[in-house]
């Protein structure tokens, strides 16, 4: 039974890390059509992120993290601006 509950945790992990992916590429349509991020998730759905999805390990709905911290194309590491 151990193998069957490794193989779980990591079907999880992975459906997970696709899950953040497709939240990734909602985030991104959204501030394309608004000029910016989403305070919260919420104003993604329905037009960008159709289901709302959760966290298959924990259950909790995803969260938004600051996307202030990420680095960007436009802010190279090195770049005097950087914070």
């Amino acid at each position: 039974m151990p193998a069957t509950t490794e193989a779980r945790t990591e079907f999880a992990f992975g459906q997970t890390r696709v899950n953040e992916a497709i939240v990734a590429c909602a985030l991104e349509r959204y501030r394309q059509a608004q000029g910016q991020f989403p305070e919260s998730l919420e104003p993604l759905s329905p037009r960008f992120l159709p289901n709302m999805t959760h966290d298959l390990i924990t259950g909790a709905p995803l969260l938004r993290v600051s996307l202030n911290t990420w680095p960007r194309a436009d802010n190279p590491p090195g770049d005097p601006s950087r914070a």
